[in-house]
């Protein structure tokens, strides 16, 4: 999405392999999730990334890397400063934090 820092290059249930990158956007830290990846081909964390740079190559399909499913990116872009792995949330009001990646690159 822009450069950042790797914060976390691992391996989470449901995920398979992820990278959770920070981003700070007009003095705003945004915390970047990358899901679904093959967890063999994952940058170091704390390492820094570059625009555009490859992070990771594509879980293979019907594995844990992809949680059963076809081969497919998890991106989730969230607000603040620590990582959230959360898949699913209880109520509405948990969402107010996650936002739409177009709405912030537009």
């Amino acid at each position: 999405i822009t450069d950042g820092t790797v914060k976390q290059a691992s391996t989470v249930d449901g995920y398979g392999g992820i990278v959770v990158i920070e981003h700070t956007v007009d003095g705003t830290a945004y915390q970047v999730v990358y899901g679904h990846l093959d967890p063999s081909d994952l940058p170091k964390s704390g390492s820094e990334v570059k625009q555009g740079a490859r992070i990771g190559q594509l879980g293979d399909g019907g594995t844990a890397e992809t949680d059963g499913e076809r081969k497919h990116l998890h991106l989730g872009l969230f607000r603040g400063s620590e990582p959230n792995l959360r898949g699913y949330v209880a109520d509405q009001s948990e969402l107010d934090q996650w936002l739409d990646p177009v709405s912030l690159l537009q």
